[in-house]
């Protein structure tokens, strides 16, 4: 895996919570902090080889390999500090809501299709939150990326300095002539189209029965006619005081997913051609105690293919996910 690592400016992590009992750092560790490291990608490929390698590691093996190599991501960092949580000591839905309020820069409470809460790390479902360091940044090529809830800032490291991405309020980029915003477009998807050919771009599955849950997501996405994402999820949550929260579970997945994508089939002095190609994304665990079962498979796009008629879409699905705690998902479709 091939990337390099800047440092813009290194900070000490200070204790993010308001309550003293829950803290990501140990003290003795604080004087070493590398979670404001900048990776840099050489190429789109680059990249993509990384989210994918990367993003099916558990927790701990996450720990180990950023560890290994000096880094410590936003993503990391979110999690394990999700980790730390002792949800026993919660006596009330509101004091949940105030210590995710208190600790917004990693957690977020959002409520589901059936409008009960799930407690759940910020950028949770994005396969680059292992790419991002503490101030939401990686850079591929001359491209600086800072990622929003509301979308993405593109600038070139030739035009502005890394210093100068260090706010963290959006509208401050928008109004920036050597910025790009590229709204986010995950809250917008066809969830499942009416053409008998296609299977729509995103679905969400919930298993659950009185305290135990299982929620399985899929999506294929394109993002700024670089890289489509074909990206597979599925996690297990345990409910207290009203709020579905992670938890581990002896888990099996057996998924397969089809997708196609337009892109360039030939270029030539005087025209360009476009055309659908297909791919797949294959995910296999046996049963295994885990908190999480995540891939992510991206392509990189060689041609700029605007419109609905060039979105990605899932041409067939099989996916089958388990826990010994509630039913299975079982879904297909084509």
């Amino acid at each position: 895996m091939k990337y390099k690592i800047f440092f813009p400016v290194i900070i000490v992590l200070s204790l993010i919570s308001c309550n003293k009992d829950y803290s990501i750092l140990d003290e003795s560790n604080s004087t070493n902090n590398n979670s404001n490291k900048l990776l840099k990608f050489e190429t789109k490929e680059e990249f993509n080889e990384a989210i994918s390698e990367i993003v099916e590691l558990s927790l701990n093996d996450l720990i180990s390999y950023e560890n290994l190599n000096g880094i410590r991501s936003f993503g990391r960092l979110s999690e394990e500090f999700y980790s730390t949580i002792d949800f026993e000591k919660f006596h009330s839905f509101e004091e949940i809501k105030s210590f995710v309020s208190c600790n917004s820069k990693y957690l977020q409470l959002n409520k589901d299709s059936n409008s009960e809460f799930e407690l759940e790390t910020k950028f949770y479902n994005r396969a680059d939150r292992y790419m991002l360091n503490e101030d939401h940044m990686y850079q591929i090529g001359d491209s600086i990326f800072k990622v929003f809830d509301e979308g993405t800032i593109i600038a070139d490291s030739k035009d502005i300095n890394i210093s100068e991405l260090n706010n963290n309020d959006v509208e401050h980029y928008k109004n920036n002539s050597l910025c790009r915003f590229v709204p986010n477009q995950k809250n917008k998807k066809i969830l499942f189209k009416t053409t008998t050919a296609g299977c729509g771009t995103a679905r969400t599955w919930i298993s659950e029965n009185n305290k135990n849950r299982l929620k399985v997501e899929i999506e294929v996405d394109k993002f700024l006619n670089q890289n489509v994402t074909c990206h597979f999820l599925a996690r297990p949550y345990k409910k207290t005081l009203g709020v579905w929260y992670w938890c581990s579970r002896t888990m099996k997945a057996d998924v397969k997913l089809y997708f196609y994508y337009m892109d360039v089939a030939n270029t030539t002095s005087s025209s360009t051609t476009y055309k659908w190609f297909n791919d797949d994304l294959t995910y296999y665990h046996n049963w295994i105690g885990t908190n999480k079962y995540e891939a992510s498979k991206k392509i990189g796009l060689n041609g700029v293919c605007n419109g609905a008629d060039c979105q990605p879409y899932f041409s067939s699905w099989d996916v089958w996910v388990d826990t010994y705690d509630v039913s299975p998902v079982d879904e297909d479709c084509n």
